[in-house]
C-alpha cells in the first residue's frame, strides 16, 4: 500500500511530497498529460563494460567500450509512462524525472538554492526523485496545486 507524506514547504519555496513505496512506473503516471515536456534522466542498465554506440563531440556515433552510459530524454507524458516499465526494471530502479511547461533548454539545470524561483523561471510543474525502486520518491515543485494535482492522479491510480 501506498503512503504519501503531507505537503511540506522548504526555506527557498519548494513544495515537495514522500511517496512510498516509490516505482518510477507507478511515479510516472502522476505526470500532468496537458504538459507535453518531460525530461527523464537515464542510463544504459548494462553493468560493467560493454560496447556501445555513442557520440563523442559532435561527430559521427561510434561503436565503444563503456562501463556506463547516461543520457536525458525529452518525451511527452504518454511516452514517460510507456518508458515506465523499463526504467523500474533497470538495475536499481532509480527515476530522475523533470516536467515543464514548455520546452527546455538543452543546458537546463536546477541549482541547488534558490530552487522555487529558478523552477518558475524554467517552467518546471514538478520534478520526481526516486534514488531505488521501493525507497522514498521525492516529489516537488515551486507550485503546491500542481503538486496536489500530481498526488491526486497518482491517487486514483
Amino acid at each position: 500500500m501506498r503512503s504519501v507524506s503531507d505537503l511540506a514547504q522548504s526555506d527557498d519555496g519548494v513544495w515537495s511530497v514522500g511517496v512510498h513505496p516509490g516505482h518510477a512506473d507507478e511515479l510516472l503516471e502522476g505526470l500532468d498529460p496537458d504538459y507535453e515536456f518531460v525530461l527523464i534522466k537515464c542510463g544504459d542498465p548494462t553493468l560493467g563494460w560493454h560496447d556501445a554506440q555513442v557520440a563523442i563531440g559532435r561527430g559521427q556515433t561510434r561503436v565503444f567500450r563503456v562501463r556506463n552510459l547516461a543520457f536525458d530524454v525529452l518525451v511527452t507524458p504518454a511516452e514517460a509512462v510507456e518508458l515506465g516499465p523499463q526504467l523500474r526494471e533497470q538495475h536499481d530502479g532509480s527515476l530522475t524525472c523533470i516536467q515543464f511547461d514548455r520546452e527546455p533548454r538543452a543546458e537546463v539545470q536546477l541549482p541547488e538554492r534558490g530552487r522555487a524561483a529558478a523552477m518558475r523561471g524554467l517552467g518546471v510543474v514538478v520534478t520526481v526523485t526516486l534514488p531505488h525502486d521501493g525507497e522514498v520518491a521525492v516529489v516537488a515543485s515551486a507550485d503546491a496545486e500542481a503538486l496536489r494535482r500530481f498526488v491526486s492522479r497518482l491517487s486514483t491510480r
